[in-house]
């Protein structure tokens, strides 16, 4: 049997529906990890991170981390500040937007984005600690904070507050707490 154009055509059309299979795949396991995880990527407003920043004063020689950095803006914002500012996310493809951001303001001397999971990161050498992580996880991130972190560190986290800790502040969805 001979192989016509039809055949080739045919194999080439299979091929590219597994690519189209495949590259789905991935990106609804990077879609899905994160909200297994407890930290599904939900852009943040700008009033929040306003307010977050304005009542913390960031300034340089803090170190900060986001905890699922996303696209980066918290950690961007943290390094215009002058502090030394570190993501993690489960994502590649947002960490990769996120460094790329960071290195086309010209701050990746003072920020860089990780691939990594946080839960496995030691939040101990911070100075303030963002989360915006959904109501599920808040209490496993209270116990992590208070196994970790101490004052004068703060946590902010967005929209869902943490179910024990009193915040030393709390508005349109932002929550910061005192680490003791």
């Amino acid at each position: 049997m001979a192989f016509t154009f039809f055949h080739i055509a045919q194999g080439i059309q299979w091929g590219i529906y597994f690519f189209v299979l495949v590259i789905a795949v991935v990106v609804l396991f990077f879609m899905l990890l994160p909200l297994l995880r407890g930290a599904p990527f939900v852009p943040l407003y700008k009033k929040q991170l306003y307010e977050a920043f304005n009542f913390l004063q960031i300034h340089p020689g803090q170190t900060v981390v986001d905890l699922g950095c996303g696209e980066g803006r918290i950690v961007i914002e943290a390094a215009r500040k002058g502090a030394r500012a570190v993501g993690y996310d489960i994502n590649p493809f947002l960490v990769f937007i996120a460094n790329k951001k960071i290195k086309q303001q010209g701050l990746s001397h003072l920020a860089h984005c990780y691939w990594k999971d946080f839960w496995r990161v030691s939040w101990a050498d911070f100075d303030v600690v963002f989360v915006y992580g959904i109501s599920n996880i808040m209490k496993r991130i209270e116990k992590k904070a208070q196994r970790e972190l101490k004052a004068p560190s703060k946590i902010v986290c967005f929209i869902f507050p943490l179910p024990s800790f009193p915040p030393v502040f709390a508005q349109n969805g932002v929550y910061i707490y005192q680490a003791k």
